[in-house]
């Protein structure tokens, strides 16, 4: 029986179901945050599980939340060793703002388009499909599995829900998520951070202006793309101990990154420069970031 034809299974929660309740009782009656389970990772949109291999190759067991039946299907065979050892699991499910079902459109030409939204899915005329799912909020996959020490979130177009999910009692000490319009920095830093990166997602480090600058003068996308990925080559952001970061993975964990931690002023100037150039040049507006979060003090033990 394919995951198409039931619902999720019921899970206990990677850390046991006692752990898990006392850990949100202290949450909900004292007020208190959840402290972060040092060797668990969330994958909350997990497509191909490239980085759902590398997080457990780094030694992670991983909370995999994934909304496509057919890549749910694949990572359960590919990883039925890990999930035999409680070291993963794979969640079918969609994000949303309750539990409910919903439909869900499969980008038969890009699987990484896949989303709740269908004008995501079918852009640039791309063949679609649509699939029933169930869905849930990440506060009750939380709730279930525990606080991850990392979570990465990368759901066309529901980013955001996942980020409003999340509060200061029970974040992450790392998160990572897709840089959008909106108010997306004022979110993480109403949530406690205060340290971030914005990230290439080409060659997986940090933004360097320069760069950034020469290639929207030399207006060439194939060039633009060689220069971020030499860039990444050169700053050893595209290999972590042996493993390889192919385009369309999201990199290194963030306390792997090169680069310092910058504070909200910084950042916001950053993703304003890049706003006025995604604006302004073609070639900007074919590049994709993402903004690392953390705290001051994990980012001084990083």
């Amino acid at each position: 029986m394919g995951p198409a034809e039931r619902r999720p299974e019921p899970a206990t929660g990677i850390l046991g179901p006692a752990n898990v309740l006392l850990a949100h009782w202290c949450r909900d009656t004292l007020r208190c945050p959840v402290a972060a389970t040092p060797d668990l990772a969330f994958d909350v949109g997990m497509h191909d599980a490239s980085d759902t291999a590398y997080y457990l190759r780094s030694g992670y067991r991983v909370v995999a939340v994934e909304a496509n039946p057919e890549l749910v299907q694949r990572a359960r065979q590919r990883f039925a060793a890990e999930i035999a050892q409680r070291r993963l699991t794979v969640v079918w499910v969609g994000i949303g703002t309750g539990e409910d079902e919903s439909s869900f459109w499969v980008c038969d030409d890009h699987s990484e388009w896949s989303s709740f939204d269908r004008s995501v899915a079918s852009r640039n005329n791309c063949r679609h499909h649509e699939v029933r799912v169930p869905v849930r909020s990440l506060d009750k996959i939380l709730e279930e599995h525990g606080v991850p020490r990392y979570c990465k979130i990368d759901i066309e177009g529901h980013d955001h829900l996942c980020v409003e999910a999340i509060t200061p009692e029970s974040r992450p000490d790392f998160l990572s998520v897709e840089l959008s319009r909106g108010r997306l920095l004022e979110r993480l830093s109403g949530l406690g951070y205060d340290r971030f990166k914005v990230v290439h997602q080409v060659s997986f480090c940090p933004v360097a202006r320069r760069l950034q600058r020469l290639k929207e003068r030399l207006g060439n996308q194939r060039v633009a793309l060689a220069l971020e990925r030499a860039h990444g080559l050169m700053r050893g952001s595209l290999f972590d101990r042996g493993w390889y970061f192919r385009i369309g993975s999201s990199g290194p964990l963030p306390d792997r990154t090169p680069g310092r931690w910058h504070g909200v002023a910084e950042v916001e100037t950053t993703i304003a420069e890049l706003r006025g150039a995604r604006a302004r040049s073609a070639i900007s507006r074919g590049e994709w970031f993402d903004i690392h979060a953390t705290t001051a003090a994990q980012a001084v033990r990083a």
